[in-house]
């Protein structure tokens, strides 16, 4: 096919992925970014239904709840593998679970290594300071993300993977 340019699509190796989205969380972090960010926020977005929607939204990142639900999920899989949409489910909690038990350490660990406060909660605030404090990582963000991308890559309308992607934020 001569005169044609074939697109490709090329994909970064996860480390490197990483290490760049690392690369910008120390850049808001280390900055005045974050606090800029927060005070913008706070003053002139935030408004009393959006901190209700918040609530709500915050219970999607809840461990307690959502770590029992996908094993509830899980187990009605199993006991029902006959059944199409039990089978779904059960595929879902088995992706989720499986992601979660593979994330967390590493989340884990990021919240440790950065070291870093909730904006106004320490005197160092947002900025890293290594092994100081564990909120440098959103364990919300963790727990509302996992399940919600394990089932938009579950998907093939579009639609819905554009939904599951786009809920996968809520909790942050």
């Amino acid at each position: 096919m001569a005169g044609r340019i074939r697109l490709c699509r090329t994909f970064a190796p996860p480390a490197v992925l990483i290490s760049e989205r690392f690369a910008l969380g120390a850049v808001i972090a280390n900055t005045s970014m974050d606090q800029d960010t927060q005070d913008w926020y706070q003053d002139d977005v935030r408004t009393d239904d959006g901190d209700e929607f918040a609530k709500g939204a915050k219970l999607l990142g809840e461990g307690k709840y959502v770590l029992p639900v996908l094993s509830c999920s899980l187990l009605v899989g199993e006991l029902f593998d006959d059944v199409q949409p039990a089978s779904v489910l059960g595929d879902w909690s088995d992706r989720s679970l499986r992601a979660a038990l593979v994330e967390a350490p590493l989340m884990l660990f990021m919240q440790l290594a950065t070291g870093a406060s909730r904006s106004g909660e320490e005197s160092h605030d947002s900025a890293w300071s290594p092994f100081n404090d564990s909120n440098g990582v959103s364990g919300h963000s963790f727990v509302g993300a996992f399940s919600l991308i394990t089932a938009a890559k579950m998907c093939d309308d579009p639609y819905a993977k554009t939904s599951f992607y786009g809920a996968s934020t809520l909790a942050a």
